[in-house]
């Protein structure tokens, strides 16, 4: 999971709010070679531009998705915090291209305002890329949570 920089900043100043916040995810798909690069890919619209940059799905069965169950909480017995959230499901998503990579972002204005929050990318799951082939394409995040910050 690739960290904006930019975005490790605005947590410590507190103008992200995991809980309530309004957060979606986007998927980017093979069509481009992309490299995310955590020191100039601050915002979806540096990221899902659709020119030179990564590219979503253009096929009808894709869109980007809200995520919901949001939760922070407290482990003392990790000495962690956790954020978690739902599982998310595209159904029957059938695109031209595999699907590269997943991009988690606070939704604000537009795409060129819209703090990307993480990326993962096939540096970070080994089922990526992954062909979509017609079936739902599910971003199922660890049982331990989506994110942790520890010790």
């Amino acid at each position: 999971m690739q960290v904006p920089n930019a975005t490790k900043r605005q947590f410590l100043t507190g103008s992200i709010d995991l809980t309530t916040d309004t957060l979606k995810l986007a998927l980017y798909d093979t069509s481009v070679a992309f490299d995310f690069d955590p020191d100039t890919h601050a915002f979806v619209g540096d990221v899902l531009d659709g020119g030179t940059t990564a590219q979503e799905p253009t096929d009808g069965s894709y869109a980007r998705q809200t995520l919901s169950g949001l939760s922070a909480t407290q482990d003392d017995t990790a000495d962690q915090a956790v954020f978690d959230a739902d599982d998310v499901t595209i159904s029957s998503l059938t695109t031209a291209n595999d699907i590269q990579g997943v991009v988690v972002y606070k939704e604000a204005t537009d795409d060129s305002d819209s703090p990307i929050l993480f990326v993962i990318d096939d540096t970070d799951d080994s089922d990526l890329p992954a062909e979509t082939n017609g079936t739902d394409f599910v971003v199922e995040w660890s049982a331990d949570g989506v994110q942790t910050l520890g010790e």
